[in-house]
C-alpha cells in the first residue's frame, strides 16, 4: 500500500529512487513472511511444547540483518533526498 502511494504521489523520481523504495518494500515483506512463519512454527505447530521456545531457527536473520539492511537503504534515500536543500 505504501509503494502504490509512494507511486502516486512521487511519479517523475528517477529510477534510483523508485528501485530504492521498492527494495525496501520487498525486503520487509520477506521479513514479514519468515516472521510469520516462524511465530506459526512456534505457537501454531508447537503448541503446548515448551522446547519450541529454544527454537531459533531463522530469527538471527529475520529481525537484525533485514531490518538493518532496510533501515540502512531508507537512511541513503533521505540523504540523497535531502542533498539539494543543504546547497
Amino acid at each position: 500500500m505504501l509503494a502504490d502511494l509512494y507511486y502516486l504521489a512521487f511519479p517523475k523520481d528517477p529510477r534510483r529512487n523508485k528501485l530504492l523504495v521498492y527494495g525496501v518494500y520487498l525486503l520487509e515483506l520477506v521479513q514479514t513472511v519468515m516472521l510469520t512463519h516462524s511465530a506459526f512454527t512456534v505457537f501454531g505447530f508447537g503448541y503446548g511444547d515448551l522446547s519450541q521456545f529454544n527454537n531459533v531457527d531463522l530469527a538471527w536473520f529475520e529481525v537484525p540483518i533485514i531490518s538493518g539492511i532496510g533501515k540502512n537503504h531508507l537512511s541513503y534515500y533521505f540523504s540523497i533526498s535531502s542533498y539539494p536543500y543543504k546547497q
